[in-house]
């Protein structure tokens, strides 16, 4: 109320409204009548369930009709929905033509050896929500732990490269805590370990493969070009025909599929 008593607020725009913030921001302009913007900030690759089920703003801008088909299969109007696709990926056209600047970029960067490939894998998200935080159990721990013993089977299969473990910036503040957490464990070093959470489309226009959990990385792997695989498991969630290899959260799996 204060900040409408200060400002003339003719619309509120946000990139979720589950959370805590985003949740009260969405509820009090309803009260007020101000008018809510969703822009999503991925595209859904599996259905809304849950909490994710509820929208309440006016408008939900998405990327493309497969967003528009999990919506209506929530019953969301039509008219509620537009269809922009993501500025954001609009840059990986001048990036892979400048694709070889780019590696060198990246390379330098990351102190990487410009004798080997890249192998990227992007983390999944912790939303803090769970008494498991911290825990093997945890998701996002659980992901760190199966790309850093993956690293090590495929060191130990003589198989080298540069494994890069891409995080969230979300997760930055503990998320390297977890990586050496992982790696000490395993009784193994960074030799050709890297961690980062920074340089996301560089990354992926760089490595030779990119390797995800139900994420979007994996389609800007295919704008960009670069072999995707996702570790959704049992339950794919892209289409057999995608040309995105699907393996379960399994070591030795994930090590075959990157050779």
């Amino acid at each position: 109320e204060k900040a409408r008593s200060l400002y003339q607020i003719e619309l509120i725009i946000l990139n979720e409204e589950w959370l805590i913030a985003g949740k009260y921001a969405v509820w009090w302009a309803k009260m007020t009548g101000i008018p809510c913007l969703h822009l999503a900030h991925s595209t859904a690759l599996t259905q809304y369930y849950m909490v994710h089920s509820l929208f309440l703003s006016n408008k939900i801008a998405i990327f493309g009709e497969r967003d528009a088909e999990n919506l209506y299969d929530l019953g969301l109007e039509k008219n509620r929905l537009r269809i922009t696709g993501n500025p954001a990926w609009d840059v990986y056209p001048f990036l892979k033509e400048n694709a070889a600047a780019v590696k060198n970029m990246v390379y330098e960067k990351y102190r990487l050896n410009p004798d080997l490939p890249l192998i990227l894998c992007g983390s999944t998200w912790d939303s803090h929500g769970s008494a498991k935080f911290r825990k093997e159990d945890n998701p996002y721990v659980a992901s760190i732990n199966l790309f850093v013993a993956t690293y090590k089977k495929l060191a130990d299969s003589e198989v080298r490269a540069n494994f890069l473990i891409k995080d969230r910036s979300a997760n930055q503040v503990y998320g390297e805590q977890v990586f050496d957490e992982a790696i000490a464990k395993l009784g193994i070093t960074r030799d050709s370990l890297f961690y980062a959470w920074d340089d996301t489309e560089s990354l992926i226009v760089s490595a030779a493969v990119v390797i995800s959990i139900a994420s979007n990385l994996s389609i800007e792997a295919m704008i960009a070009g670069t072999p995707a695989i996702d570790l959704s498991g049992s339950s794919p969630v892209f289409e057999a025909d995608s040309g995105i290899l699907s393996v379960n959260h399994d070591p030795a799996q994930l090590a075959n599929g990157c050779e």
